[in-house]
């Protein structure tokens, strides 16, 4: 298994009893607004790394641009990483073999002012190397499209 990054985007991110999160109004791809600029009181990614459980990740950093402006940037402290993936280590069973650990990060913008059609990347960086998570489309509905 190699290493990889993928993401969610959408209006909510809720999280509900029993340790469960829920995903409210995912976009598939494209973001369609009446016109621009254009203003958006919340936007959500639901962001994930996977890498295999027999290494070790020392950096993690998420990035959100829009064009080539970021607008959102995380680093998980190393030592977080570390602790987080020794708790997980422990999960390990020659039963239950651990393969793959996957690390995930919900990330809110709020507000979102949109100027112009764009595109909305997501890159995770983990130990230098760039990671593609996903990107959205926001682009300007023809008017059939929003009815």
């Amino acid at each position: 298994m190699n290493r990889n990054a993928h993401c969610f985007f959408c209006d909510d991110i809720r999280f509900e009893q029993g340790f469960k999160t829920s995903m409210m109004g995912i976009y598939g791809g494209e973001l369609l607004v009446e016109s621009m600029p254009a203003f958006l009181p919340k936007l959500c990614i639901a962001a994930f790394c996977e890498f295999p459980a027999s290494e070790t990740i020392n950096t993690l950093v998420t990035k959100v641009f829009i064009g080539d402006m970021l607008i959102y940037e995380q680093a998980i402290p190393p030592e977080d990483l570390l602790r987080m993936q020794s708790e997980l280590s422990m999960k390990d069973t020659l039963q239950e073999p651990l393969e793959t650990i996957s690390f995930g990060l919900n990330i809110i913008i709020s507000p979102l002012n949109i100027e112009s059609p764009s595109i909305l990347k997501v890159t995770m960086i983990l130990d230098g190397k760039d990671y593609h998570a996903g990107k959205l489309r926001i682009k300007i509905a023809e008017p059939q499209s929003l009815t």
